[in-house]
């Protein structure tokens, strides 16, 4: 029986890599913001590396490089809400039939590169030599979702994300030691502290929503039922926005629609196999409970609520993996 921290020690980045089998997908950064888009929902993924297409250079050195091209960023859907909420804020006091047409014409018109966050143009590398246990550690220092793997070329062989470690977890369960595995969430020192959770009100147009995401740098936003003790009933994430850009009233609906209206629409939208409307947990569930729960929904966050439902924290997958790199 192994820790955790093992696990991702001793399988190496070339190993996790043999194991997809999809090609590495980038955009050009003069390509359109929504042909990104439908790149990553096409290829079920929620970023895309950026490749240098002449328009911008990013300051330094390679970062690695698609068929011959640099890539000198990457684009994900947390960049989409931000361009969303810049589009939102250009428009206001414009009549709200003027608005809607006016975002539109603009999010067709709108480049990579006009999207991409400055944060994000010096995109985390690491070699492929590396364990998954390194690239844990160069997310964790960083505060990044994902990093990109490079061979000794400096040529982009993989993109390794959160979601990768802690499926690879979930896949070494048998093996795992049951004194990590029962670890209550309550000992989890991300819990241990007092968080402030950023939350919408059930009435809360969609639109103020992604607005809070954007202002805060954060993906997702519990709703919550004021009117019932506070309690939680939804979820509005940052992949949400690729449901509502391609609907045709878009962006109408971002402005009309309330807070829990929205979420139920998106969560029906994905079929009988998606995660419920909420995920939460309690604190006396275990490590192994949310490895399981983030596996099974494919999430990258999960809420921790108390006995009356209301939410306490928010445990992300980079709160996860701190935790196992540190016990």
């Amino acid at each position: 029986m192994v820790s955790p921290s093992e696990v991702l020690k001793k399988q190496s980045l070339d190993g996790q890599r043999k194991k997809k089998t999809h090609a590495i997908v980038g955009v050009e950064a003069d390509s359109f913001c929504k042909d990104a888009l439908e790149l990553m929902v096409s290829h079920h993924i929620l970023a895309l590396p950026v490749i240098d297409s002449g328009v911008y250079h990013t300051p330094g050195g390679t970062y690695g490089t698609v068929q011959g091209k640099r890539v000198i960023g990457v684009i994900d859907m947390l960049d989409i809400v931000a361009l969303m909420c810049k589009l939102h804020v250009s428009t206001s006091g414009m009549p709200p039939a003027y608005r809607y047409s006016h975002e539109w014409v603009e999010w067709n018109d709108a480049k990579v590169e006009q999207a991409v966050h400055e944060k994000k143009r010096s995109p985390e590398v690491i070699s492929h030599h590396g364990s998954l246990a390194d690239a844990a550690r160069v997310m964790i220092n960083n505060n990044v979702h994902r990093v990109l793997v490079c061979d000794d070329e400096h040529r982009l062989v993989d993109v390794v994300t959160q979601s990768d470690l802690v499926d690879a977890l979930h896949a070494a369960i048998p093996s795992l030691d049951q004194t990590y595995l029962c670890r209550a969430i309550s000992q989890f020192e991300v819990v241990q502290r007092d968080q402030e959770i950023l939350s919408a009100d059930c009435s809360t147009k969609a639109i103020e929503v992604f607005r809070l995401m954007d202002h805060n740098y954060v993906s997702a936003i519990p709703v919550i039922d004021f009117d019932r003790n506070r309690q939680l009933v939804g979820n509005i994430s940052a992949r949400d926005i690729r449901d509502v850009i391609r609907e045709d009233d878009f962006p109408r609906s971002l402005y009309t629609e309330d807070a829990l209206s929205f979420a139920q629409k998106m969560h029906t939208r994905r079929g009988p196999s998606v995660p419920p409307l909420n995920v939460s947990l309690k604190p006396t569930n275990t490590l192994g409970d949310v490895i399981e729960t983030l596996n099974a929904f494919k999430i990258h966050r999960v809420w921790i609520v108390n006995a009356q439902g209301q939410v306490t924290h928010v445990l992300s997958l980079g709160d996860v993996l701190q935790e196992i790199m540190d016990h």
